[in-house]
């Protein structure tokens, strides 16, 4: 059975080979530091903070990136001055990162990082909108295609529950470190119904189909929840703040 901790660690060892003192901090976060890492499904998320990134750095990095990608580590290169000023920005990210993530080299990444409420709704409404509107053509395009139709949802899952992940924290009340738990909390906060997201969730961590058409409640059920907790994180996420 694949190991994603062993994965990010040969990757970070590559890292300090090729980069030397250029390297200041590294740490993985996203599934596989929740324990929800789903293999041949799920990418090995690595953030890696250098120096400055430069034609020589990405360089000296390409071979061990293209080999570890090839094995599903998916890096976020940053320069550590970009990081430090990016918390206005990457505001969900860094609070999933603060919840869940292991240093791996280098100083904690995220250690004194404390989310900003409103700088959190903005981000989380902005991003929740537009998925939706990608929701919405991915739906269209695949219309009686249910291998499609099925693809899109199992694909969108992740993006969505980030977001509840978001209106969770946005209400004041602390994020369970599962994603049932996560669309449970969630749901109930929206007023929406969660057994479409369920359904899905099931199907990518047991590596099962998922297909259906247009004609499925299921796909209405599915936008619906989603409408619906956009409305809840535009209308009420920030009170909280």
């Amino acid at each position: 059975m694949t190991d994603p901790r062993k994965l990010a660690d040969e990757f970070v060892e590559g890292l300090k080979r090729d980069l030397g003192g250029r390297m200041r901090s590294a740490a993985l976060f996203g599934s596989a530091a929740r324990d929800e890492w789903i293999d041949g499904v799920s990418d090995v998320n690595v953030l890696v903070l250098v120096d400055r990134i430069d034609a020589k750095l990405l360089s000296s990095a390409a071979a061990t990136a293209r080999s570890s990608v090839r094995r599903s580590v998916m890096p976020l290169l940053m320069e550590l001055e970009e990081w430090r000023r990016a918390g206005d920005v990457f505001t969900i990210e860094l609070a999933d990162m603060r919840d869940a993530h292991v240093p791996l080299f280098g100083d904690d990444p995220v250690e004194h990082y404390v989310a900003e409420p409103a700088g959190m709704r903005l981000q989380a409404e902005r991003e929740l909108r537009a998925k939706l509107l990608h929701l919405h053509a991915g739906m269209l395009l695949a219309g009686d295609d249910r291998k499609r139709l099925g693809h899109l949802f199992m694909h969108a899952l992740p993006s969505f529950v980030t977001y509840m992940r978001s209106a969770i924290r946005l209400a004041g009340e602390p994020v369970a470190s599962t994603t049932p738990a996560v669309i449970e909390h969630a749901c109930r906060l929206a007023g929406a119904d969660g057994d479409s997201f369920m359904r899905v969730f099931k199907a990518r961590s047991t590596r099962s189909k998922l297909e259906m058409d247009l004609s499925d409640p299921f796909a209405d059920h599915f936008n619906t929840a989603a409408q619906q907790l956009a409305d809840y994180i535009d209308a009420h996420g920030g009170t909280s703040a």
